[in-house]
């Protein structure tokens, strides 16, 4: 147990003297929730968040000279947008290939997880437990720093 643990300080990660970017792409607003708690817990940092894939993929041409670390999105982003979960995991995968990418979701295909894979993308069914989000994110942004 380190001394944060022990006082319930939270540590505050950051990455090459910056605060870590997170893009959150959630239509239900549950892994908004996860990681807002998380990030009162644990991490300053960027925070986007927004609620289906247009916009997702909006944000994500947007910002390609200022990378996200950590993308998290469900895999269904609206029963009105045609673009899903991994359409944006996709994009962002190839404009910013060392961030760190996950999908929280109920039941996606087969094609969805073997393309998870090919991405290095993580996957958890829904729902992940806090502590099991937190583990995810800090081995994912130690790996990013």
């Amino acid at each position: 147990m380190n001394s944060s643990e022990k006082t319930g300080i939270a540590p505050t990660i950051s990455i090459a003297n910056r605060q870590p970017r997170f893009l959150l792409v959630d239509e239900e607003g549950i892994i908004s929730v996860y990681v807002q708690l998380i990030k009162q817990c644990y991490w300053n940092g960027n925070t986007t968040t927004v609620s289906n894939g247009s916009d997702a993929l909006k944000v994500v041409e947007t910002n390609k000279e200022n990378p996200f670390d950590v993308i998290i999105c469900g895999n269904t982003l609206g029963n009105s947008c045609p673009i899903i979960g991994i359409d944006v995991l996709r994009i962002a995968r190839q404009q910013f290939p060392q961030a760190a990418l996950f999908m929280f979701a109920t039941a996606p295909s087969l094609e969805v997880r073997k393309e998870l894979i090919e991405l290095k993308a993580t996957f958890r069914m829904n729902p992940v437990p806090i502590a099991e989000i937190r583990g995810l994110i800090a081995e994912a942004l130690l790996k990013v720093k």
